[in-house]
């Protein structure tokens, strides 16, 4: 079997992404943020790299969803209004020159305290659509901060994570599905994978709490045989330096005629 893991995927925000109010309440306050993108499309999807500087670019979707914090507006949805254009529309009250905190992709239990946010990075991601990174970032984390000015707010997203691009490929085991792959560090002092994380906003550090675990699972939910090709692979996990350490990275396999499992397990 044949297998190349991309364990340091070098990335770029591809735009900057704009808000702006919808109607002003008073002389200084906006009642509604209108987020526009100028690179519609999906902001969960890894394109092509850029010739210029060969870094990645990532698009948007019509599934995206942006979170908000500011002094008057606690963890606020964004939602995409216009997918082919890139707009996010939120109800929310902000004042010009107010500082506003902004994370993709949006979690119902994200929490601020104390300039703390505290979220999670999904310890079982799912990729949908076989060799597309869809689903990826979904799971993942990203931030901006920007500053309200004359009712927008210009911001880039910023990528903290690792993002891991996983080619398998295998003519002995033409027949055979890859169904999910695990990543887990077995070192007698693992490395956090993934799971509860807290993000500072004022340092821009993302540290994994005590509750992190040492794995990171990718579930495919529409396998096919190796026998279509090279399959390419999309997760994200925490960062870590592995020198050192005892990592893994399991294979799970299936064959339908023979009703099957094989678990490869490959050591870096």
């Amino acid at each position: 079997i044949t297998l190349v893991v991309a364990f340091a995927v070098s990335i770029v925000s591809c735009i900057n992404e704009e808000i702006a109010d919808n109607g002003a309440v008073g002389e200084l306050d906006y009642s509604t943020l209108r987020l526009v993108s100028h690179n519609p499309m999906t902001k969960i999807t890894v394109s092509d790299k850029d010739q210029d500087n060969n870094l990645y670019k990532f698009n948007w979707s019509a599934e995206d969803a942006l979170g908000i914090f500011a002094s008057k507006t606690q963890n606020l949805k964004a939602e995409i209004t216009e997918a082919e254009s890139g707009v996010f529309e939120a109800p929310a009250l902000v004042s010009e020159g107010e500082s506003v905190n902004i994370y993709y992709p949006y979690k119902d239990a994200a929490s601020v305290e104390g300039g703390i946010m505290t979220s999670e990075l999904a310890p079982e991601q799912t990729q949908s659509i076989l060799g597309e990174s869809v689903g990826m970032f979904s799971n993942g984390f990203a931030y901006a901060v920007g500053t309200v000015s004359d009712g927008q707010v210009d911001f880039s997203l910023e990528h903290p994570l690792a993002y891991f691009k996983v080619d398998v490929s295998s003519s002995a085991l033409a027949s055979y599905k890859v169904v999910s792959l695990c990543l887990v560090d077995k070192s007698a002092s693992p490395k956090p994978l993934s799971g509860e994380f807290k993000f500072n906003w004022s340092t821009s550090s993302l540290e994994p709490t005590e509750n992190a675990k040492p794995w990171v699972q990718l579930n495919v939910s529409s396998p096919k045989p190796l026998s279509d090709g090279s399959q390419t692979f999309w997760f994200s996990s925490f960062p870590a330096d592995f020198a050192g350490s005892e990592v893994w990275l399991a294979l799970n396999l299936y064959e339908d005629a023979t009703a099957t499992s094989v678990t490869l397990p490959l050591k870096f």
